[in-house]
């Protein structure tokens, strides 16, 4: 039983430093957005940040970004102006105003929100102004994701009611 765990871990060791061996990497898709303004220009999130298509998603190019955002659960383009562009990541929101082709680091700083803050949804309204969901309640920024506010909807940090105190102390996520 020894040598065969010594083999396994030999083997996949070696594989692990020649990882062309084992196939192109798996990137699946986890968002995709279609620009507004040109026709057959997709953009979708992947696990390693945000890639471009111009023939319907027929062929991929990731977008270069200083610090892509790793897990891009959303993408989303203003309606006021469909140039401005957002993709949200795990814990990391990325904004481009010129449709994608330069990104920058929009940082998300609120009274109270913790640096374990969990980036959940990000949405835009008519008006342009972003709506982000995180497990500590809800933000909104009216300046394109420069400033961060908590909504008057009652989340925010200590906004804890009883019954999900309860909850989750009996289910151990307290």
């Amino acid at each position: 039983v020894a040598a065969l765990v010594l083999l396994v871990a030999g083997v996949t060791g070696f594989l692990l430093q020649h990882p062309t061996w084992l196939g192109p990497p798996s990137n699946p898709t986890l968002s995709v957005a279609a620009d507004p303004l040109v026709a057959g220009r997709l953009l979708r999130g992947t696990h390693w940040g945000v890639e471009l298509s111009e023939d319907g998603g027929r062929t991929w190019r990731e977008l270069p970004m200083p610090a892509p955002p790793t897990d891009v659960v959303r993408i989303v383009f203003g309606p006021g102006n469909p140039l401005v562009v957002h993709a949200l990541g795990i814990g990391l929101l990325v904004g481009s105003e010129d449709g994608g082709r330069i990104w920058k680091d929009l940082p998300v700083t609120a009274p109270g929100l913790g640096p374990e803050t969990t980036f959940l949804d990000l949405t835009v309204g008519a008006d342009d102004h972003l709506h982000l969901l995180t497990d500590e309640g809800l933000l909104a920024s009216l300046d394109g994701g420069r400033s961060w506010s908590w909504s008057n909807s009652g989340d925010g940090p200590g906004a804890r009611n009883w019954r999900r105190f309860v909850h989750d102390l009996h289910t151990g996520h307290l």
